[in-house]
């Protein structure tokens, strides 16, 4: 719990911030860099901000006395969702709300972020003791609600803002998607030293900090959640200069530049490395770029990013199907993911691949040429390159998404009907993918539940009969990839009855 002090004040907010993974909390989540530019804009109009972050300050170490404290007088809280997970976040947020309630029952309390901005205004319950939600990035809205609850602007004039006035009223989100450099104050203001992860996306083990360099994406993928989202980005010299600062600090010389389309202006990323080359000789930094992006950099290029620090490259391949891209909106082929992800282990960039299962649509022949990519690109560098799979989840709003809703008979129409769907998609034998057939819904959740992630996993038990029943069960695993079969899933069940070693899952929830 921390309290942020600008230079002339107008009052003091709360800003909670709820935990995004489940329970236990076993590795940090790092920054919420999302949430981090609308305190920043708070500060910036003149607030004080009274920070507090629930799996630092609740689940960590227990400082909500303080912060309930610090909160006497305040004028708002706000509880801002940094991520997409819907469940454990809205949990969460319930939980906040109803803790800081307790003691303030008259602090006006309204929960935003990226999970709230992506729900239409009819899921969105508005009940004590939340007054309000705000949709969209935040900076703007933030002091609009807290002018509105001052008198000085009507609530029509609230962007994003969904409320109650006898009926559920909202308005549409608006401002600019432009990344304010003075919104980036908090990290500067902030005690970060406590959200140092531990490898973070690079899987190393070294201290990593997660900074927000950009936002939203203009590619318009037809699945995609960021969608509607306009892309908003850092210059490299301010990304340099903040990363300057952090790395004098604390000592964090590895870099989570979290963007959604990194490389979409061509000469951006080129910059940002000759900067980084010139201002520092050791560290390194990630990214996501699309592969049709990703494309246009030759071999001098790739060579100029990898001495300029680029160390690990995300990419949204998604299939191997041609037709599935052309639904998705994704240009690329398979075979250009094959040519770029060896173009990438020639310059020791280490490639990062995610892939989608389940669309509407996708046929058996579709997912076979995606699990052929898969084995392609793994057999390349099995030890240097990393693989995520998961299940296609419709979301409002989107060309493939509203197609999936549509063939959904119940879909969630509320934030409650929405945490008893999701789990779901987790369960096997569970029906929440009617788009598809009975049969293919639990082909596809065992292969990337279990097949897939097993197949590539680098796991080493150390007993010796451990370690050869997994090396057994991996082998049989990578023929179910291969031939595309998950039937008689016998496997399956000696692996989770005997070995019981988790595999990566990357259903959010």
């Amino acid at each position: 719990m921390q309290v942020l002090v600008p230079q002339a004040r107008r009052g003091r907010v709360g800003f909670a911030i709820p935990r995004w993974t489940t329970d236990p909390v076993e590795i940090r989540q790092g920054i919420p860099f999302r949430c981090l530019s609308v305190a920043g804009a708070l500060l910036a109009a003149g607030y004080e901000v009274v920070w507090f972050d629930q799996e630092l300050d609740l689940d960590r170490a227990d400082r909500s006395a303080a912060f309930l404290r610090e909160l006497d007088g305040a004028r708002a809280l706000f509880i801002w969702m940094n991520e997409l997970h819907p469940i454990v976040q809205t949990r969460n947020a319930r939980l906040l709300a109803e803790l800081v309630s307790a003691r303030h029952p008259q602090l006006p309390i309204a929960v935003g972020g990226e999970f709230v901005s992506i729900c239409p205004p009819h899921v969105l319950t508005v009940a004590p003791p939340v007054r309000c939600f705000l949709r969209g990035y935040g900076e703007e809205s933030s002091v609009e609600w807290l002018e509105h609850l001052d008198g000085r602007r009507p609530a029509e004039e609230v962007g994003g803002m969904v409320w109650l006035d006898g009926e559920r009223r909202a308005n549409a989100p608006r401002g600019s998607a432009r990344m304010n450099p003075e919104h980036q104050q908090p990290y500067r203001a902030l005690d970060l030293s406590e959200y140092a992860q531990e490898g973070g996306i690079f899987g190393n083990g070294e201290p990593t900090f997660t900074l927000g360099t950009g936002r939203g994406c203009a590619k318009g993928c037809a699945f995609c959640y960021w969608y509607h989202h306009e892309p908003g980005l850092l210059r490299p010299a301010q990304i340099i200069e903040l990363t300057s600062e952090l790395r004098k600090r604390y000592g964090v010389k590895q870099y989570h530049y979290a963007e959604l389309d990194a490389f979409a202006a061509r000469g951006r990323p080129l910059e940002l490395a000759r900067l980084w080359r010139e201002r520092f000789d050791d560290g390194g930094w990630f990214t996501l770029a699309s592969v049709e992006d990703a494309l246009r950099y030759d071999d001098a290029e790739w060579s100029e990013l990898r001495r300029g620090g680029l160390a690990k490259l995300e990419l949204g391949v998604e299939s191997g199907s041609r037709a599935v891209l052309e639904r998705m909106g994704k240009p690329h082929t398979a075979e250009q993911v094959l040519a770029l992800v060896r173009r990438l282990h020639a310059h020791d960039i280490v490639p990062m691949l995610n892939f989608i299962f389940g669309t509407p649509e996708e046929t058996d022949a579709d997912r076979l040429e995606t699990l052929r990519l898969i084995a392609a690109v793994h057999a390349l560098a099995p030890r240097r390159i990393t693989l995520t799979f998961r299940l296609f989840q419709p979301s409002w709003g989107t060309p493939l998404g509203e197609r999936a809703i549509a063939a959904t008979p119940d879909f969630p129409q509320s934030l409650e009907a929405l945490a008893q769907y999701r789990p779901m998609l987790g369960a096997v034998d569970a029906r929440a993918m009617p788009w598809l057939s009975a049969d293919v819904e639990r082909r596809i959740k065992r292969l990337v539940d279990h097949y897939l992630p097993l197949s590539i996993s680098q796991v080493r038990p150390a007993a010796r009969g451990r370690r050869m029943f997994f090396g057994a069960l991996r082998h049989m695993a990578r023929w179910r990839v291969h031939s595309g079969t998950t039937a008689f899933a016998a496997d399956q069940w000696l692996y989770a009855r005997c070995l019981a070693q988790p595999l990566h899952s990357t259903l959010t929830v």
